[in-house]
């Protein structure tokens, strides 16, 4: 839990929303290795994708294929027809001999060395599969349920994060930059105005130091301070 927690605090403190796919990539692949994460895309209908990878690059030959065959993954296909976007492994639903057949494997797979899967949704555009694949190669372990269980604790707090971007998309972007602090920044700075310490900041809100302090840095950049003191100044001073 305290490292889902780690995770999420370093999520909170990305400052803009079209550095959030990448900065998902790097909380997954702190909390379970693997040879390829990719944040993926799918608009199945049009057989279209945007991928993101955290390891190497697919040509963009090998994505656009993928794009066209991804139905071929069970793991997709189950998240388009149930809505479900837990954690789930590739090997629940088909073995290693069945999806060496699959063409999704010769034509992409194969190539990227993808034997093993775990995959889970997040919120994206309205059309389509918005989910996080992790894969592993030859020879390696399968995914442990302690492992989904890690990624099925930091999957809401990603769709919350992902929320929270949506409604700050919608206010305008000038204003008082205490205005754009995420509600969480809020608390952490109204706690640091009453004189609280890190870990007593961190006590109330039930969060770790380390996740306040990265409030902290988010909130004294977006007031345009240095320090404590000037932060809390500056709240005094604001109609917040």
């Amino acid at each position: 839990m305290r490292a889902v927690l780690d995770a999420a605090g370093d999520l909170l403190a990305v400052e803009r929303e079209a550095d959030l796919p990448a900065a998902i990539l790097d909380a997954v692949a702190g909390l379970v290795p693997s040879d390829l994460i990719s944040y993926n895309e799918i608009d199945v209908r049009r057989g279209r994708a945007r991928i993101l990878t955290r390891g190497p690059e697919p040509d963009p030959e090998l994505a656009q294929i993928f794009a066209q065959r991804a139905v071929e993954n069970p793991l997709l296909a189950y998240q388009e027809t149930t809505g479900d976007r837990r954690p789930v492994r590739l090997s629940d639903f088909i073995g290693a001999r069945e999806l060496h057949r699959r063409p999704i494997y010769q034509l992409v797979y194969r190539h990227l060395g993808v034997e093993l899967q775990v995959a889970f949704g997040v919120s994206g555009p309205a059309a389509g599969v918005t989910g996080i694949a992790l894969s592993r190669g030859p020879g390696a372990h399968d995914f442990t349920d302690r492992e989904l269980a890690m990624l099925d604790l930091l999957r809401p707090m990603l769709e919350q994060l992902q929320a929270g971007w949506r409604v700050r998309a919608g206010h305008a972007a000038a204003g008082p930059a205490i205005d754009r602090l995420t509600a969480r920044q809020r608390d952490v700075v109204s706690l640091l105005s009453q004189g609280a310490t890190n870990r007593e900041i961190a006590q109330r809100l039930v969060l770790s130091e380390r996740t306040v302090a990265k409030h902290l840095e988010h909130v004294y950049r977006a007031l345009g301070v240095s320090n404590r003191t000037a932060a809390a100044a500056k709240l005094r001073d604001s109609a917040y």
